[in-house]
């Protein structure tokens, strides 16, 4: 036999208000400092917590990613979103977020993929399911917008500062 390590934890016991609200205060503040620290440690132990206490929520997951990615802990940021697309694979959000996290790494192809499975209108298909070529650079574009949107850059901002942001060449190949 072996030691059991494992010590159990009565999570009717807790406050899930209260863990909540700490949760997203750490979490806020771990996301602007991009860094391992305190702030990012109580975030991921707290929100650790609640995915535990509460597994059949996905935004509990979904945060839980978006630390580990912050930090560079790619193998947990991706188990946490497929975690969150397991709990509801209808959602957009998961998708979303490892489409961001594919992106962030110049995985084009993956990104546009997981940001298509939220995206695409069944009126953008032909019969056979297949989006029609003519929507992808409408894609392309949504994902630009997003991406910027993600990482608080404004196109109003940016043309205000005599900054405007446009597609000079774009090669597609089918």
């Amino acid at each position: 036999g072996g030691i059991d390590y494992s010590i159990p934890i009565d999570y009717t016991k807790l406050n899930k208000s209260d863990l909540e609200t700490r949760a997203e205060f750490y979490y806020n503040s771990a996301l602007k400092s991009k860094k391992l620290n305190e702030d990012m440690t109580s975030a991921l132990t707290l929100y650790s917590i609640l995915t535990n206490a509460y597994p059949e929520n996905r935004t509990y997951a979904i945060r839980l990613g978006k630390l580990y990615d912050t930090i560079g802990k790619d193998r947990f940021a991706k188990g946490e979103y497929y975690r969150a697309m397991g709990i509801d694979h209808t959602h957009p959000e998961p998708y979303y977020y490892l489409g961001e996290y594919y992106y962030s790494r110049e995985q084009y192809r993956k990104a546009l993929k997981l940001y298509l499975k939220d995206k695409v209108r069944d009126y953008e298909c032909d019969l056979q399911g297949i989006v029609n070529n003519a929507n992808y650079q409408h894609y392309l574009e949504h994902c630009r917008h997003e991406f910027l949107l993600a990482h608080n850059i404004s196109f109003a901002e940016l043309h205000e500062a005599g900054t405007d942001a446009v597609v000079a060449r774009l090669t597609m190949q089918f």
